[in-house]
């Protein structure tokens, strides 16, 4: 479900953009295959040098990018 962010918040800076605000339980399958999806744009960021990590979340599964600490990461 997806409303117009500024029937959420009145100061938002986001607009009529929609947002989401609800998602129905997804298979198992379906979560891992957006969370792939979602480590790998990370990835791709993290390789131009763009960001330094990323966690992701979707229903009750989570992922994290990248994998092991680096040296000198609290």
């Amino acid at each position: 479900v997806r409303k117009p962010a500024c029937e959420l918040e009145d100061d938002t800076d986001l607009g009529d953009r929609l947002v989401t605000v609800s998602v129905p339980d997804l298979p198992p399958e379906v979560v891992a295959k957006a969370l792939d999806r979602g480590v790998e744009f990370a990835r791709n960021l993290f390789n131009a040098g763009r960001i330094e990590a990323a966690y992701l979340a979707l229903q009750h599964a989570t992922r994290t990018m990248p994998q092991q600490r680096r040296e000198g990461l609290a």
